[in-house]
């Protein structure tokens, strides 16, 4: 788990998992229903859904010793379970939660406030502008950021690749997930690394990013 730098966080909401189980969409409809769905909806994300979708996509579901040390477990699959992926929504719009950069713990389930809209955050969620029409900026993006080392130092040359796939693997379980939550994701296949280290703050070779993911609420798009 990445040490928190932030000193300012924010608890987020813990939908209950036993209710899901039997009141949510089926697993086949999810996945015929799962699309990426570029423009605004109806109305904004909330903090609830971004919480919601947080929690089941990327929470830490359990903590174990092993031989190595303590390692997670989460929603969705990790090289090793070691995890090296770290998730920096960038908050452009959201009911209930101030535009900026945001880090999410995945332990405390909550976000550490990093800063608000400087003009890097800006032109992040310029270039994640949908690429069709509308044209809109999304709502949220999440940039997917990988500290490498944490697997390096088990899987050598085969760390990089790793990453890629643990990478799709989670930008599947987030595509998913906000279906099932009636929202409007689609992931990107660019995000300035740059940019991405000046907005957060962290050295390039200890984390780079890996890939992004933008999410709006609605399902309903605007007339």
């Amino acid at each position: 788990l990445k040490p928190s730098v932030a000193q300012e966080s924010l608890e987020l909401y813990r939908p209950d998992v036993e209710a899901l189980r039997t009141g949510d969409m089926s697993f086949t409809e999810v996945l015929e229903n799962r699309r990426s769905l570029r423009g605004r909806g109806a109305t904004p994300l909330t903090v609830k859904q971004l919480g919601e979708l947080l929690y089941r996509a990327a929470r830490v579901r359990d903590v174990r010793s092993t031989l190595d040390g303590d390692v997670t477990d989460r929603p969705y699959p990790g090289a090793g379970a070691a995890y090296a992926l770290e998730l920096y929504p960038l908050v452009g719009e959201c009911q209930g939660l101030p535009p900026g950069v945001y880090h999410y713990d995945p332990l405390g389930h909550r976000l550490e406030k990093l800063s608000g809209p400087t003009q890097e955050f800006q032109a992040l969620l310029d270039e994640a502008r949908a690429p069709v029409e509308p044209f809109d900026r999304p709502e949220v993006l999440m940039v997917v950021a990988a500290r490498v080392p944490r697997l390096a130092w088990k899987y050598e040359t085969l760390a990089y690749s790793l990453v890629l796939q643990d990478t799709g693997a989670l930008v599947q379980t987030l595509y998913l997930v906000s279906t099932a939550l009636g929202l409007r994701p689609y992931a990107l296949g660019r995000s300035d690394p740059d940019l991405f280290q000046r907005v957060a703050g962290v050295d390039g070779f200890a984390e780079a990013s890996v890939g992004a993911f933008a999410v709006s609420g609605g399902s309903a798009p605007v007339p």
